[in-house]
Parts: C-alpha cells; structure tokens; sequence
C-alpha cells in the first residue's frame, strides 16, 4: 500500500508541473508548425504581441495558412511587429494560396482599396470569388459590394443581393445587414 501512494504522489507531482505551451513550443521548434500557431495564439491571448508574432511568423514559414493570416493581420495593425502593408499582402496572399478563404478576403479587400498593392478591382474579385466559394463570409460580403458597386464586375444588384445573402447564411453579420438592406 505504501508503494501505490507513493506512486500516487510522484505521478501528481509530475502532471502539475506538466506545461502544454512548453510541450507546444517544443514541438514548434521541432518542425510542427500547426504548434507554433498555437503557441503564438497563447501569446496573443497573454498580450504579449512580440512573442504572438514570432511563433505566427514561424507558424507561416511552415506553410500554416492560418498563421499567415494572423500574420497578415498582425503586419496591417502593427501589432508585435512593424506596420508593413506590403508584407501583409504577401502574408494575406499565402493563407489564401495555403487554402484559407478569410485569408482570400482580406488580399482581394487589399486589392479594392489598393492597400500594399496597387488598386486592382478585377483581381480583387478574383480573390472574393476565391474565398467566397471556400467558405468565407466577409469574402462574399465583400463580392457582393463588388457587385453593388459595379467594381471590378457588371454592377448588379440580384447578385450583389445574392452574396450578401450567402454571407449572412456563413454567419458574417455585415453580410446580414446588406442583404437586409436591399431586401428594402
């Protein structure tokens, strides 16, 4: 019996000095780069955006798409590293390449406003159709300006109404709020 609380109690003391962010970090370091992503969301979380940007940084440069997004994000805001919108574009560029349509959303929101690119409405609704089409909310409800607009496509307001409605169906409130919009 002494044997099994002993046990008991070494086991206890090895599980609370377990640190899951220790574990992640060295499972970064290790090429597992779905783990830097974590890492760096934790320390987003902490607020320490320095520490954020690193782990995000890694997180891209082992192809996480969604670690390019956040680094995208993070380059745009200026928030753990310096205001670079052209190095947001190519971040933003590469999670959309990578297969993460927010990230399409965002370079074809660049794109329209000429934001680290030079303007560009019809590539910037190449990258919407992109987005739109894997899922992304704020992709269709930026098509559907597009449209409503008449930028970088035939102004139209039945599919401008379209794809705010698909975007609102994708949980986007903005996408809601346009679509209720034309509805009247």
């Amino acid at each position: 019996m002494k044997n099994v609380w002993l046990t008991i109690i070494l086991l206890t003391q090895t599980i609370s000095a377990f640190d899951p962010l220790e574990v992640f970090e060295k499972e970064c370091q290790e090429g597992k780069f779905d783990r830097c992503y974590k890492v760096g969301h934790a320390y987003l979380v902490d607020k320490n955006y320095t520490k954020a940007f690193e782990y995000m940084r890694r997180s891209c440069d082992g192809e996480d798409a969604q670690g390019c997004y956040t680094v995208g994000r993070m380059y745009l805001s200026g928030i753990g590293t310096q205001k670079d919108e052209m190095q947001a574009t190519t971040a933003f560029k590469n999670a959309c390449n990578r297969g993460y349509p927010d990230g399409c959303g965002a370079i074809g929101g660049m794109y329209a406003i000429g934001k680290g690119v030079k303007a560009d409405n019809f590539i910037a609704v190449e990258y919407l159709v992109k987005g739109c089409n894997n899922g992304s909310g704020i992709s269709c409800a930026f098509l559907g300006n597009r449209y409503e607009l008449g930028e970088g496509t035939k102004k139209d307001l039945q599919i401008a109404k379209k794809f705010y409605k698909i975007s609102c169906d994708l949980n986007f409130k903005e996408g809601c709020t346009e679509y209720h919009r034309l509805q009247n």
